[in-house]
C-alpha cells in the first residue's frame, strides 16, 4: 500500500467533515482497492455510530461511503456490495 493511500485511510478514520473534504481532494489519486476497502469501512463506521445514537457521524460517514462508490461506479469497478450496504444503512 503506498502512503498516500495509507494517509487517505487514516484521513476517513477521523470521521468528521472536515477530514472528509481532506480525503475528498485525495479521491482520484487513490487506486480501486484502497476505495473499496474504506466505502465499506465507512458503512459498518455508519452503522456503528447509529447504533450508538451518533445520527450526526453515522451520516458523515455514510454520505462518503456514497461518493466513494460514485467514483468507484465513474471508474467502471462493480460497485454491487458497497452499494448494498450504502442502501441497508439509509434505511436504518
Amino acid at each position: 500500500m503506498l502512503k498516500l493511500d495509507e494517509k487517505f485511510l487514516a484521513i476517513i478514520r477521523k470521521n468528521d467533515m472536515r477530514s472528509f473534504h481532506k480525503a475528498h481532494r485525495l479521491l482520484d489519486a487513490i487506486n480501486n482497492t484502497v476505495l473499496e476497502k474504506a466505502g465499506h469501512e465507512l458503512c459498518s463506521r455508519s452503522e456503528y455510530h447509529f447504533r450508538l445514537g451518533h445520527e450526526k457521524y453515522s451520516d458523515n460517514a455514510l454520505q462518503f461511503a456514497h461518493q466513494i462508490e460514485g467514483t468507484l461506479r465513474f471508474r467502471g469497478v462493480n460497485t454491487s456490495t458497497l452499494r448494498e450496504k450504502i442502501l441497508y444503512n439509509m434505511m436504518l
